[in-house]
């Protein structure tokens, strides 16, 4: 299983994708958005002792929300969840930078929670 610090890289990773897109694949930034998020709260669970590794987004969800440090940015992390299965899934919405800027401001509150809890 992924560490941390391999969590973390991959996130950062997905954020340097998402700057290096522009019109029309704003879908795709908010693939990468919804997955630096993940990579973040993976990062963080596998810092736990022992560390955790949910194998659905269920799973994933669940301890969200249950975790006092990380239940403050559950609805970010499900808003960005539902966003991104939408840009997967429903042909019939088209994303927009307007999109792409409202879900990094979910990354970022995401962000303000997790990073610190990170060695």
């Amino acid at each position: 299983m992924p560490n941390t610090a391999e969590h973390r890289a991959k996130a950062e990773n997905n954020e340097f994708f998402v700057s290096t897109l522009d019109n029309p694949f704003w879908d795709w930034a908010v693939n990468g958005i919804f997955y630096a998020a993940l990579q973040y709260i993976e990062a963080y669970f596998a810092t736990l002792i022992p560390a955790f590794h949910p194998t659905t987004h269920q799973i994933r969800d669940s301890h969200i929300h249950a975790d006092p440090r990380l239940a403050t940015v559950y609805v970010d992390y499900r808003q960005l969840e539902d966003e991104s299965r939408n840009a997967r899934y429903d042909a019939r919405i088209e994303f927009t930078q307007a999109d792409v800027t409202r879900t990094m401001r979910y990354l970022e509150r995401i962000k303000a929670v997790v990073v610190p809890l990170l060695p």
